[in-house]
């Protein structure tokens, strides 16, 4: 006698395994197929969105050229290479003549620069500018 069968009653079926059982592949490969086509589809349909919206966003087409192409600088962005660059040492050198040589600050009020030895040599003598002791 086996246990759990009533006497007189027929036989249970085996149980299945996970090797018996049979998984329906034709719907499995469908629904791949089906993901598969909407992802392509999705794709297609935003690549197509993105150049209509250039398009429309740029009738001329391309890019524009900007009117700062090509200059030194544009807005706070350096374009020059450092080693081309030359304006420290220009401005340097302005600076040095400056301090070497007679000139106007400003006509009104009337102010002039005078070289740096002899601003030095009047003030060694007690004299200030501008006629204050």
């Amino acid at each position: 006698m086996t246990e759990g069968n009533a006497p007189g009653a027929p036989p249970a079926p085996p149980l299945k395994t996970a090797e018996d059982e049979d998984l329906p592949m034709g719907t499995i490969f469908a629904v791949a197929v089906g993901i598969l086509t909407f992802f392509t589809l999705a794709v297609l349909f935003t690549g197509w969105l993105m150049k209509k919206t250039e398009a429309e966003a740029n009738p001329t087409g391309g890019p524009g050229v900007g009117a700062s192409v090509g200059k030194p600088q544009v807005g706070m962005l350096e374009q020059t290479l450092f080693e081309r660059q030359r304006r420290a040492e220009l401005l340097r050198e302005q600076q040095r003549q400056q301090l070497h040589s007679y000139g106007w600050v400003s006509r009104q009020p009337p102010l002039i620069h005078i070289p740096i030895e002899r601003a030095m040599e009047l003030v060694a003598q007690g004299k200030r500018p501008g006629g204050t002791p």
